[in-house]
């Protein structure tokens, strides 16, 4: 968990911190500990980052006491819990640490200037049960090599990405051959060449070869709809 991009190539939360130090960016990063580990001391390697999560969705902990982590820019950072203003502080080193008691909703963070005004947010929701598949490809970004780069996700019927999730998917491919499926899970152990992974953190990546004039991937999770993408 030391790097700053996982093996998908999604930013990790330190990554995001660095923007902040490298970079000009204004809208804040929102990350959350599990409330199961509140008030337990993590044991990190010099390498080691904390287990922070993209997830507002904690079933079964209402009530309980969570840590959240906000990076950002600016004079403070204010907290919003379903639309309630439940903390400020400063930011210092673009950083702003908070707990509060775990409820489902809507969790917002907006960074502030010195005079009080908005500079940026972000916000985190509580995802329902789940209920579809979203694909999305990337954009070609290597002329002629025909790679296609897919992202499939698992979200609530709202659209919401289900964090918890870790379904065992399966995907088919027409016109396209399929070089690669795999998750972000650090402790992965399948084969990134078969055609079936379990998703982590609702998210899994697919990597495909175009080779007809009508590529397309088809999506199986069972119990949910299926999900195809034209490439």
């Amino acid at each position: 968990n030391c790097g700053d991009l996982d093996i998908t190539g999604r930013k990790r939360p330190q990554s995001h911190l660095r923007d902040f130090y490298w970079t000009d960016r204004t809208t804040p990063y929102l990350c959350v500990q599990h409330p199961r580990h509140f008030g337990r001391e993590e044991s990190l390697s010099n390498w080691g980052w904390p287990q922070l999560l993209e997830s507002w969705t904690f079933p079964g902990h209402e009530g309980q006491n969570v840590a959240v982590t906000v990076y950002g820019r600016g004079a403070s950072l204010r907290l919003l819990l379903n639309g309630q203003a439940v903390a400020c502080q400063p930011l210092r080193d673009f950083a702003a640490r908070f707990t509060l008691p775990y409820a489902p909703g809507l969790l917002e963070a907006v960074a502030l200037d010195e005079r009080g005004g908005e500079i940026g947010r972000c916000a985190l929701e509580t995802a329902g049960a789940p209920a579809q598949l979203r694909l999305a490809a990337e954009k070609e970004n290597m002329p002629g090599t025909k790679l296609r780069y897919v992202w499939i996700e698992l979200t609530d019927g709202r659209g919401v990405l289900c964090p918890n999730a870790q379904d065992q998917l399966r995907l088919e491919t027409l016109g396209c051959r399929l070089l690669a499926l795999g998750n972000a899970d650090p402790c992965f152990s399948g084969s990134y060449a078969s055609s079936a992974c379990p998703l982590y953190q609702g998210r899994a990546l697919a990597i495909l070869r175009v080779e007809s004039a009508y590529p397309c991937v088809r999506a199986l999770v069972q119990g949910l709809p299926e999900q195809s993408l034209r490439l």
